[in-house]
């Protein structure tokens, strides 16, 4: 289109088979990396795990050369994915020297949504450490 907007059902069915497919993938990895499930994985394992077996080999070749290593959201890993998040936090320690780290240098908040998507498990995280910093505005 020319007003810069993309539109997946205007693709081919081939297209938007492909580009479908490499939607799952990456949500499928987002998910699995916020439950603490953080190793890479084949493409094998990922079509499994995604129940996309039936895939061509063209499929999964455009998978490997060039959809999933071009990605922004995945990194290759020893010929395995994973995903990958804006921030790789491990926990709430880290996640407060990332948000002292930001404040220190005058950067400015951080998207609550880069947090999930880089926290595991982070509900319970975010909670800790938004207390500790209201505490520390109130003192």
């Amino acid at each position: 289109h020319s007003n810069g907007s993309f539109n997946l059902k205007a693709l081919s069915g081939s297209s938007g088979y492909k580009f479908g497919v490499l939607a799952k993938i990456v949500n499928y990895m987002k998910t699995r990396h916020q439950r603490g499930d953080t190793h890479p994985l084949t493409l094998e394992e990922i079509l499994d795990e995604t129940q996309h077996l039936d895939i061509g080999l063209k499929q999964k070749q455009w998978l490997m050369t060039e959809a999933l290593v071009n990605n922004p959201k995945i990194e290759v890993v020893d010929g395995k994915y994973a995903f990958k998040p804006k921030y790789n936090l491990k926990d709430k320690k880290a996640l407060l020297r990332l948000l002292d780290k930001h404040d220190q240098r005058g950067l400015g908040g951080i998207l609550l949504e880069d947090i999930e998507e880089g926290l595991p498990n982070s509900q319970k995280a975010v909670k800790v450490t938004s207390l500790f910093f209201l505490c520390l505005n109130i003192i």
